[in-house]
């Protein structure tokens, strides 16, 4: 399931908007982050793995996501969608309890 906006205008700033991709569809998940990622993309069964500028995003088929670059590390289990602004370089983690989380791609 994809939906076009995060409900409220973006996190990033701009008023943009995030492209909002279900866990459910991990292909789409797969597509979005390598279409996102301007380094080196993994991928395995369950994992997808983005390094970018020092960066790295990792998210897995059962919910977890790693995040982390110099100075900064970000880690959480039960995500249920990602968010994904192409042009503004960042991705939006989405999570039960209310959980939102910004990943901005390194300039």
């Amino acid at each position: 399931m994809e939906d076009r906006s995060d409900g409220d205008g973006g996190e990033d700033g701009d008023g943009g908007g995030y492209t909002l991709v279900s866990l459910d569809d991990w292909d789409e998940v797969g597509a979005h982050l390598e279409r996102f990622c301007e380094g080196e993309f993994a991928v395995t069964d369950e994992r997808f793995e983005c390094r970018t500028g020092g960066a790295t995003f990792a998210v897995t088929r059962e919910g977890s996501v790693d995040a982390g670059m110099p100075l900064h590390e970000f880690g959480h289990q039960g995500i249920d969608a990602l968010g994904f602004d192409h042009a503004g370089g960042s991705i939006l983690v989405k999570g039960g309890g209310g959980l939102r989380y910004v990943f901005r791609r390194p300039d």
